[in-house]
């Protein structure tokens, strides 16, 4: 019994979906290596799919493939500049590529797209603290305990900073609202 379409076009759509189907199925198990060739297949039979590139620039990026998660990422700003997923996912690798001013022009973007964007700001946060920038990152995590203010991780986080700022009283106060 044939189950595939008789229409080439959607036989390779199927096949796509199959491949992206069990890319997702490895990139669960964290089998980042091969999520990424089940992403690619489906690409290949599907090459404007970009849900699996989308998903493929992550593996990538989790298996530490950098450069071509970046890749992967450069064409998906291309096809779709606005999605600030895309563009808090390219800073991260962008930061674990040494690169920090492109880093933080992306997560900048991410959080003008969507500034209610939890992932990206706390990620911006987190980031800022990296570089140093203490100052910077304590209004980020501002911004996420308004956004977020039962978030206990938010509080521990932004507790932290303070104590990394000196500001140890604001720090306990921070910290306590994170138990």
């Amino acid at each position: 019994i044939n189950v595939l379409p008789d229409d080439p076009a959607e036989s390779s759509r199927h096949r796509s979906s199959h491949h992206h189907g069990r890319a997702a199925a490895y990139a669960r198990l964290e089998e980042w290596d091969r999520a990424s060739e089940e992403y690619r297949l489906a690409i290949e039979l599907v090459p404007g799919r970009r849900d699996s590139r989308r998903s493929l620039a992550n593996v990538l990026f989790r298996g530490g493939h950098l450069a071509e998660a970046a890749r992967e990422l450069e064409w998906l700003l291309v096809a779709e500049p606005d999605e600030p997923e895309m563009h808090n996912l390219f800073a991260a690798v962008l930061a674990d590529q040494d690169r920090p001013e492109q880093a933080v022009a992306h997560y900048v973007e991410a959080l003008r797209l969507s500034p209610d964007y939890f992932d990206a700001r706390q990620n911006f946060a987190v980031y800022l603290m990296q570089l140093g920038r203490i100052d910077s990152a304590l209004v980020q995590f501002d911004l996420l305990a308004t956004l977020v203010p039962d978030d206990p991780r938010v509080w521990f986080q932004y507790g932290m900073a303070l104590r990394d700022a000196g500001r140890v009283e604001e720090s306990d106060r921070r910290l306590a609202r994170a138990v």
